[in-house]
């Protein structure tokens, strides 16, 4: 089980990455959040933490992006459903 999350959500007219309480934003598109977050959660993964990228659909569902332990060094396009 992923301990801890990186959220990519759609705030007003822009694009936020929200982990542990704290904001990261505007992010102009939903690819740009997502290459930050992934970037951010490889970093703590690389500490030794369980970490998951999700990404909130345009029906307010949540999908995951990127996982720690799954092709942690997987340069393959990311998720990026609307």
């Amino acid at each position: 089980m992923v301990a801890d999350h990186f959220i990519v959500a759609r705030c007003d007219s822009h694009w936020k990455v929200s982990f542990h309480g704290s904001d990261q934003s505007p992010f102009e598109t939903k690819e740009d959040a997502i290459v930050a977050a992934v970037a951010e959660a490889k970093l703590q993964s690389a500490r030794g933490r369980e970490v998951e990228v999700l990404v909130q659909d345009i029906d307010s569902t949540f999908h995951s992006a990127w996982r720690s332990g799954a092709d942690d060094d997987s340069d393959e396009e990311l998720a990026t459903r609307e």
